[in-house]
């Protein structure tokens, strides 16, 4: 599947050639995504040697044939791309949609109706398994705080596998993507649980056994508001809050699949050697998760980080200046070989945020691709969180 960064109405998403499926040497560049301004349709491209507009989305425009704001990055099968808009639709609450690599068989599988039975504003990816696709939207459902669905790649076979409903018992608003594991899928709330400031939670594909790992509290040894997808090691989950921890600016937490053994890996402090607000999701490579914050560093405009699994070992690897090199990093990471890639949400030298890629050491900062808005797109941001 693919991983990506997108534009402020789109995608810019890079992928990996080979090992994950469609994206970058530095030689075999091929970015899909969109691209949007205020003047143009949103489109859908892919950039090989050149670039190829795959398919214009109407911005913020309702009808059967789907448009507005995509919500995540594009997932791959075979030549087939899958998406969500996050309003759009016959209905104007957002879509489910597939496209061939090559632009063609634009499809619309879903739209989502905002009822008690349905979804509205889809967030997050996708998730591919088997013949379905697995996804959130932080409105809707029976309670009005979000759903879990599925559907087939052929667009059959819709269903809420849960209404979220908040309280001590549940979660409330999901704005991040799922994970799975065997049937299972793991995942997170903004909201809900007992202190309402989010949960992480794990249900059956097939909606059965729906059970709260966690529910955070907003204390010094807790954390508060995840907002990112959760990743897994064996039986152990890790993850991000925005808000949280010993100095109220965010963490980075581990906790068991059955809820055991939550720990409190890092509280940030903001500057000048450390970060505020981490977004987007973790990277695990080996016992060391990489990571963004959105504010914090030497310049208080963010920062990339590493941290060994077991908490130890924090580092600063870069902070960002505002400068040429871009400011408010809100991507997941991407890595290859001994190259991490993210993307930076603002300025750059065409104003509009940045493609970069540095060391896992820290060394070689280099910024790939400076975003000038129009059709070229701008303010890029990750999708596995909204």
């Amino acid at each position: 599947m693919s991983s990506g960064f997108f534009t402020k109405r789109g995608l810019y998403s890079l992928a990996l050639i080979g090992a994950m499926p469609l994206l970058t040497s530095c030689l075999q560049l091929d970015i899909v995504g969109t691209t949007s301004s205020s003047t143009s349709p949103v489109q859908a491209y892919s950039i090989p040697l050149g670039e190829t507009v795959l398919h214009s989305f109407s911005p913020f425009i309702s009808g059967a044939t789907g448009g507005g704001q995509l919500a995540g990055a594009l997932i791959l099968s075979g030549s087939t791309l899958y998406g969500l808009t996050s309003n759009g639709g016959a209905s104007g609450y957002g879509t489910v949609f597939s496209i061939g690599t090559d632009g063609s068989g634009f499809t619309l599988l879903h739209s989502f109706t905002g009822s008690a039975t349905d979804g509205r504003l889809p967030v997050g990816s996708l998730l591919l398994s088997g013949g379905n696709l697995y996804g959130v939207t932080a409105l809707a459902g029976a309670a009005s705080q979000g759903t879990i669905f599925s559907i087939g790649t052929d667009g059959s076979g819709f269903s809420l596998i849960h209404s979220f409903t908040g309280g001590i018992a549940d979660g409330a608003t999901p704005t991040s993507s799922l994970i799975i594991s065997g049937s299972t899928l793991y995942g997170t709330t903004q909201n809900g649980g007992s202190a309402g400031v989010g949960t992480a939670f794990s249900i059956g594909t097939n909606g059965a056994g729906f059970a709260l790992i966690h529910t955070f509290t907003a204390v010094a040894t807790n954390g508060e508001c995840p907002n990112a997808a959760l990743i897994l090691s064996g039986a152990t989950l890790y993850g991000t809050t925005r808000l949280g921890g010993s100095n109220a600016l965010g963490t980075v937490f581990s906790v068991g699949t059955n809820g055991a053994a939550f720990t409190l890996l890092h509280s940030f402090t903001g500057v000048p050697t450390d970060g505020t607000n981490p977004g987007g999701s973790l990277l695990l490579s080996g016992s060391t998760l990489f990571g963004v914050t959105n504010w914090g560093g030497t310049h208080s405009l963010g920062n990339l980080f590493s941290i060994q699994t077991n908490g130890t070992g924090f580092t600063s690897l870069y902070s960002f200046t505002g400068g040429t090199d871009g400011t408010e990093p809100d991507t997941e990471l991407v890595l290859s070989g001994g190259t991490l890639y993210g993307a930076a949400t603002s300025a750059g030298s065409g104003g509009g945020g940045t493609v970069f890629s540095i060391g896992t050491g820290g060394a070689g900062f280099t910024v790939l691709h400076s975003f000038v808005g129009g059709a070229n797109g701008s303010k890029p941001v990750s999708r596995r969180s909204h």
